[in-house]
């Protein structure tokens, strides 16, 4: 399902990290003796534990203009009056 939902907002893949090791890169954070991809923008995670760029900015913007079925009973951007 999350590999459905990754495809259909924009990404190539959600089941193998743009930097680490061992299998679908998930063993090891990003280091010197990583395998990276060649677009991160493609993939849902950095390494097996953090998100891309692209993700954390997905979130961003549903914590601050989600709708009431992501964050009740107001958004980020209500809370603060902005």
């Amino acid at each position: 399902f999350v590999l459905f939902l990754a495809i259909c907002i924009g990404f190539e893949t959600a089941h193998m990290a743009c930097c680490g090791q061992g299998k679908y890169n998930g063993f090891l954070i990003c280091n010197r003796f990583s395998n990276l991809c060649a677009n991160r923008h493609d993939h849902v995670f950095w390494d097996p534990y953090h998100p891309t760029e692209k993700v954390n900015q997905l979130i961003t913007h549903r914590l601050l203009n989600g709708p009431k079925s992501d964050l009740s009973p107001v958004n980020i951007r209500q809370l603060l009056g902005i």
